[in-house]
């Protein structure tokens, strides 16, 4: 299941812009989760409730960390992984991803 929450990891991080504060809200993202959740518990999927999904996608939003170090060890030129960066964290603030790290 990780994988589609990491998907929507990336594309809500890369959303997340200091510019841009009313595209933070979580009520696009609750509801895209709300039925992939439903489809999941449709086609069978038994097991892994709402509460995972959303676990899930917090791990996602850590993991995506990693990426804009990538980047910048690959000599990625800083204007570039520093914005991604500063959007995931964003989004790991407001989230509460540091939580699961606890």
């Amino acid at each position: 299941m990780r994988g589609r929450a990491d998907k929507f990891a990336e594309e809500a991080a890369l959303e997340h812009s200091p510019a841009r504060p009313e595209l933070r809200g979580a009520g696009r993202r609750r509801a895209a989760f709300d039925r992939y959740h439903a489809a999941l518990v449709a086609s069978g999927v038994s097991g892994y409730d709402r509460q995972a999904l959303d676990d899930d996608y917090r791990l996602s939003m850590l993991w995506l960390v990693t990426r804009p170090v990538a980047q910048a060890i690959g000599n990625v030129p800083p204007r570039i992984w520093w914005n991604n960066l500063e959007r995931i964290m964003m989004a790991v603030d407001d989230l509460g991803c540091r939580d699961l790290l606890a």
